[in-house]
């Protein structure tokens, strides 16, 4: 009875201790759990932060502000003004493009490097480091002298090749969603304010230039040319607006020039077909309307990449920004 009693006991005693342990390890586990909860709540809270900085960053360098002071400010900086709205894009510029204004912009962007990068901002500010990658001329010890410009989703790109002469073309950027084709627009007009020239003269695609109605049923885009001559009274031109819809997969060429003796000026020439080129020697102003099938979300800075990390508390955790390949 006495040996019944013990090993009763001794069962008893065993029991509990297995309850113990097992409460002992549950515990453990709801401990651990929590700390696994924790860690990934701080690290989705870390990498929130990051990915918030790159925004930030991004809207900084390479969003172009639809209105307000901030596009009041950004627009000292570019080589042209600009506005757009649901679905057209307006650009106002004179060709050449004046090389101090090209100049500005690099400076603009490679100085906001070397803010957003700073070390003790970045302690002040959020802990956040941003590397900044983006576009240098001579001056910051790099060759380039061309700046690229993206409207989305079209995926129009706006660049300049050299100071006389301006693409808009595919865009050819992981950032869009389609490649660009010119049957996304749905018409061009171009105002050309003509200055100190001589010009007489005007060909299209070697002949006579068109002069035709916009018709909302023809599925081509539609390219309205306007030659303006009031600040320009050597210039002798019986024909000023050129119209036509045109085929984007056969190039359409105008010629503005002077034809005869004695002649300054050199030739403006436009060319319209998968891309839309414009080039000069002389100073012109132009204005280019672009109104487009879909609408437009965004028009920014091209040549940038991004990369935020931060070590705090939990590692460290980096994310790409625009993620653009830099030209050489």
């Amino acid at each position: 009875m006495t040996f019944m009693k013990i090993n009763s006991k001794g069962a008893l005693f065993s029991f509990m201790v297995l309850v113990l342990i097992l409460g002992l390890i549950l515990l453990n586990s709801y401990i651990d759990a929590s700390r696994q909860n924790s860690f990934g709540f701080e690290n989705s809270i870390s990498l929130s932060k990051v990915n918030e900085k790159i925004s930030n960053v991004q809207n900084n360098i390479g969003i172009l502000p639809k209105e307000g002071k901030s596009k009041q400010v950004f627009q000292r900086v570019l080589p042209f003004n600009y506005s757009y709205d649901a679905n057209s894009l307006d650009l106002n510029f004179s060709l050449p493009f004046e090389s101090s204004k090209i100049n500005n912009f690099f400076d603009s962007i490679n100085l906001y490097k070397i803010f957003v990068e700073d070390q003790n901002y970045s302690n002040l500010y959020d802990d956040i480091a941003v590397s900044l990658s983006t576009l240098k001329n001579s001056a910051w010890g790099g060759s380039n002298n061309n700046l690229q410009f993206l409207v989305l989703p079209i995926c129009m790109r706006i660049k300049n090749e050299d100071l006389n002469k301006i693409v808009f073309e595919d865009g050819n950027s992981s950032l869009c969603s389609q490649s660009f084709s010119m049957s996304s627009v749905k018409r061009i007009d171009l105002n050309i304010i003509l200055y100190d020239a001589d010009f007489n003269a005007i060909k299209c695609n070697g002949a006579a230039c068109p002069q035709d109605s916009y018709s909302q049923s023809n599925p081509n885009p539609y390219l309205n040319i306007y030659l303006e001559t009031k600040n320009c009274p050597t210039c002798l031109l019986s024909q000023k607006t050129i119209s036509k819809h045109f085929s984007p997969a056969l190039d359409f060429n105008f010629f503005l020039y002077c034809n005869g003796a004695g002649c300054t000026s050199k030739p403006i020439t436009l060319i319209a077909g998968q891309k839309l080129y414009e080039f000069t020697s002389k100073t012109n102003t132009l204005s280019i309307k672009f109104t487009f099938n879909q609408e437009i979300e965004s028009f920014m800075f091209l040549d940038f990449n991004i990369l935020a990390s931060t070590d705090k508390n939990y590692g460290s955790s980096k994310v790409k920004g625009s993620n653009i390949p830099l030209p050489d």
